[in-house]
């Protein structure tokens, strides 16, 4: 639910929108919209205009500065916040996350990475985070006070004079006290990117200990993010009472059946994500969208009919490489009989 100057327009994607939020429902399922705007985590080549920012500082992992807004201009993207929320409640959303954290726009105000104005909206930390605590009593008005709001942070930034756990635990005080609902508890900014999307070699839910402060800091649900790619570990982040929900973002790229197969007793069957981000990052960012290592069905799913054969078959696959085995599994999956032949 993009944020828009043009309400036509944005009101037009209502009821594109609804299309999924009614599918979500009708399998039983919850579904929220991530709401923000990328501040000066982006370019003029992306957006066509000269990005915006609390204050006219570059990111130092892009390539220009960004202008800095003025109060009028703050004012106004906070009607448009949740002028966006109102919207996604319209289009059946059952809640909304307004992204505080990398670097985006309403994190961009709440660290002094970034923010270096002098005015209500720079400064103490109360200032730096009235943003973001605008944006969610502006939501609460638009939608109701009972519509769920979750606010994301970076609760450690992981570049010089960025924000650290004890400031963002006052931050995350400040929206619980604004009306938000949940706090997501994620990392880092673009300049220290290797954080918001641990590679392989980073460990396990190793950044649990950072939800686990803000659960000390706040009286309500705390979301814990990064790697934590099976269910075993998200269950064991659960029961270390450390956070009250996990996020599993590349587990569900990797297989999206992942909590279903859990649930039936497959669990051996799940395609595990091994952290490689080529595809979800890599392809992505060239433009390629979003596509998966481990799951070619990722990202190609208009392209791969596996819906069942009308008459299925008895299907020979000889060689058990890679390629064999997926033949196995998408004939499989279609509903037929399937002998895979491997010579050693």
């Amino acid at each position: 639910m993009p944020i828009t100057n043009t309400k036509q327009k944005a009101d037009g994607q209502i009821e594109s929108h609804r299309k999924l939020t009614e599918r979500v429902h009708a399998a039983g399922g919850k579904i929220a919209a991530q709401i923000y705007h990328a501040g000066r985590e982006t370019s003029s080549a992306v957006t066509g205009v000269q990005p915006v920012a609390p204050s006219a500082v570059r990111e130092p992992s892009m390539p220009e500065t960004p202008r800095e807004l003025t109060i009028p201009e703050i004012h106004t993207l906070v009607e448009q916040f949740g002028d966006c929320a109102k919207r996604a409640k319209a289009a059946g959303f059952d809640a909304v996350e307004v992204h505080g954290a990398h670097g985006y726009l309403a994190g961009a105000f709440a660290s002094p990475f970034s923010n270096k104005r002098s005015d209500e909206y720079g400064g103490t930390i109360r200032n730096r985070a009235r943003f973001g605590m605008e944006i969610i009593r502006n939501i609460k008005e638009k939608c109701g006070k009972d519509y769920p709001v979750l606010y994301r942070i970076s609760s450690v930034e992981y570049v010089p004079g960025g924000l650290d756990i004890e400031e963002s635990k006052v931050i995350a005080r400040l929206m619980e006290e604004a009306g938000a609902d949940c706090i997501h508890c994620s990392q880092g900014v673009y300049a220290s990117t290797h954080t918001i999307i641990p590679p392989s070699v980073f460990l396990r839910a190793g950044y649990v200990e950072h939800a686990a402060e803000m659960k000390k800091a706040v009286q309500i649900p705390v979301i814990a993010v990064g790697r934590i790619n099976d269910v075993e570990i998200a269950e064991s982040v659960l029961q270390s009472k450390k956070a009250d929900l996990v996020t599993m973002a590349r587990a569900s790229l990797a297989d999206p059946e992942l909590p279903n197969k859990v649930l039936k007793g497959r669990g051996d069957e799940v395609i595990r994500c091994i952290g490689c981000l080529h595809g979800c990052i890599g392809e992505n960012g060239k433009g390629n969208g979003i596509r998966c290592l481990v799951n070619p069905l990722t990202g190609m799913e208009d392209e791969y009919d596996l819906t069942p054969a009308e008459k299925a078959k008895q299907v020979l696959v000889i060689g058990g490489g890679i390629a064999g085995c997926e033949a196995t599994i998408s004939a499989a999956l279609k509903g037929h009989k399937v002998t895979l032949i491997e010579k050693k």
